[in-house]
């Protein structure tokens, strides 16, 4: 059986509950680890559904042998609403 080339770890923890008022711009970020556990080089390349909406730095790059690699996904929200004032 071909081993793992790479694995990917999500270090951020649950958020705490989110305020419900609003917001103007409220940038959040998550973390993630890309783990090479072979005896080789392993390049990535992070691509985002909504480019203007995820920054992901750096978004490529190469993984070298029996290291990590830390990735910095940004999303940016330009508005969020008062859910109170909708019902």
């Amino acid at each position: 059986m071909k081993e793992q080339a790479i694995t990917v770890d999500n270090d951020d923890e649950s958020d705490e509950e989110e305020s419900k008022y609003v917001e103007l711009t409220k940038q959040i970020s998550y973390s993630l680890q890309l783990s090479n556990k072979t005896d080789d080089y392993v390049a990535f390349e992070v691509k985002t559904t909504n480019p203007r909406k995820y920054c992901v730095r750096p978004n490529t790059g190469i993984v070298l042998p029996r290291s990590t690699c830390d990735i910095i996904a940004l999303e940016m929200r330009t508005m969020r609403r008062d859910m109170s004032t909708l019902l």
